[in-house]
């Protein structure tokens, strides 16, 4: 039989054991080099809501995720050191201490596991295309470039097939909704749907199950000569508007967002262009991809945007970008007075070029 002792001491030894339990997650740091008191932040949609000082190059953060796991960023002020992270409410272990951030070693979170081993099986493939596509721009020979885009395309067709096969082998893991998500785009429907069929329910049922599900519904691929497909937003103010308001007139289709780099550098193209033929008949819908008001708000300020802009603050998992099959910004589609589509992606003096042709110069 336990004397009392012991008794006692195994009780304190579980009440210890449970007390390091934490109800959230704790994100155990190491560096490598920093200088004592350097700030270090972890992001949340772009957003820092926390920070902390390196101490003999190591830091901590201590927080809750309320979702299950969330997809976080620590980085350093100037982001010239960053890493995104897949956090749950465990105790974690962020190891930078013989790498750069990009590749420290991640513990203790099964999500973060789920991305690193996605990441094996499609890293091999980017670096390949990356090399490719530096090839590409250093080449003088169209022939030559001609020859690397075609190796380009079999090694997409390749990578996405190992995406196919891993969301087949790993229909349980959380992440597989968020890679079949983005590989919906590229892949036949019939496939996304045979996946998004195999999955088990609670990774069927998430938030990207429910994008897949309606992609599988509703998406439609528009080429020119096809009729667009109407729908209603509301505006920044919050005034319902259609597609089908603007019939009459041509209307460029504009799916946009505040982060993205060429769509803000295209934005004062899209003006001069509005400013020029809005009198002959040319209007201009933007689909703001936000997902924060503020933002979106801003930068309709800060590019003098003058023209109709809507949304839904739902990013790409919105219903009118997984209708129109939106998998890159800026997209856009140029309809004619009876909603028919005659150009798609025009930039720049592109744009300029086909709307001279049409209202003259």
């Amino acid at each position: 039989m336990l004397n009392m002792k012991k008794v006692i001491y195994l009780i304190t030894i579980l009440l210890i054991s449970c007390a390091k339990q934490p109800e959230g997650y704790v994100i155990n740091g190491i560096t490598s080099d920093f200088s004592d008191s350097t700030l270090v932040y972890l992001s949340l949609d772009e957003t820092d809501f926390d920070s902390a000082y390196v101490i003999d190059n190591k830091f901590s953060f201590e927080g809750k995720v309320e979702d299950g796991f969330s997809n976080m960023w620590i980085h350093t002020k100037d982001y010239r050191e960053y890493k995104s992270i897949w956090v749950i409410n465990k105790e974690m272990t962020f190891d930078a201490s013989h790498s750069s951030f990009r590749m420290a070693r991640v513990e203790g979170s099964r999500i973060q596991d789920q991305s690193n081993e996605y990441e094996a099986v499609t890293a091999p493939f980017k670096v390949k295309m990356d090399s490719i596509r530096d090839l590409v721009k250093t080449s003088s020979l169209e022939s030559a470039k001609d020859e690397l885009r075609k190796q380009y395309e079999i090694l997409t067709e390749q990578k996405h097939e190992s995406e196919v096969n891993f969301i087949r082998r790993h229909p349980e893991y959380e992440l597989s909704a968020l890679f079949l998500n983005y590989l919906k785009s590229y892949i036949e429907k019939e496939t996304t749907k045979e996946l998004y069929d195999g999955l088990v329910d609670n990774v069927r049922n998430s938030e990207w199950g429910k994008s897949i599900s309606l992609h599988i519904e509703k998406s439609v691929k528009l080429e020119v000569g096809d009729k667009a497909v109407d729908f209603t937003l509301s505006t920044i103010d919050g005034k319902e508007v259609s597609l089908s308001y603007f019939k009459g007139k041509y209307v460029l289709l504009e799916f946009w967002a505040t982060g993205c780099a060429p769509c803000r550098r295209e934005n004062p193209n899209l003006r001069k262009a509005y400013e020029k033929f809005k009198s002959a008949g040319f209007e201009i819908l933007g689909v703001s991809l936000d997902k924060k008001r503020s933002h979106w708000q801003s930068t309709i300020a800060k590019d003098s945007i003058s023209w109709t802009t809507v949304g839904d603050l739902k990013g790409m998992s919105g219903e009118v970008p997984i209708t129109y099959s939106v998998n890159y910004i800026p997209k856009s589609y140029l309809f004619n007075e009876e909603g028919i589509v005659v150009a798609t992606d025009l930039r720049g003096k592109e744009l300029h070029k086909e709307l001279e042709g049409i209202f003259g110069g």
